[in-house]
């Protein structure tokens, strides 16, 4: 077959190179540092963009109440989705996340910034194992609220 299809010049003719005014690159290397959230910046979109393209990312974990210095547990969020067409009716600053109930499903809410929201699929905090968002976020409530990732 390969032999009658270049007799009978089947083939499709070589491609050639692209005309750019732009000269090659190369892209900066990945460093876990491009996984660390930002809540400054990052809206909603950002983070599911991030998490999606890294397959991970991850913050610290704090009380809403401590000091800036008070050192954090490191926490990796996995399966970040943004919510759309869903606002909860939470009244919570940027970065702090909640506990809610749809129908039969529990799920772990976070706030971004431009008050946006992300469902976080899963949550590993540092030297826990990884366990759902919902059951996580549950477990907490237990203890009160008030925590929040930084």
């Amino acid at each position: 077959m390969l032999v009658e299809t270049l007799r009978r010049q089947l083939f499709v003719p070589p491609i050639s190179a692209v005309q750019s005014k732009y000269e090659a690159s190369l892209a900066p290397k990945i460093t876990p540092e491009d996984a660390h959230i930002n809540w400054a910046t990052w809206n909603a979109d950002e983070l599911e963009l991030r998490a999606e393209m890294l397959g991970e990312v991850w913050t610290e974990l704090g009380y809403e109440t401590e000091s800036p210095e008070t050192p954090r547990k490191r926490t990796i969020l996995y399966g970040v989705k943004a919510l759309v067409d869903w606002t909860p009716e939470l009244d919570i600053p940027t970065g702090c996340f909640r506990y809610v109930k749809r129908g039969y499903e529990e799920i772990m809410v976070l706030k971004c910034k431009d008050e946006g929201w992300v469902h976080v699929g899963s949550v590993k905090v540092e030297g826990k194992r990884e366990i759902e968002g919902g059951t996580w976020i549950r477990s907490l409530q237990k203890r009160g609220i008030g925590r929040k990732f930084y």
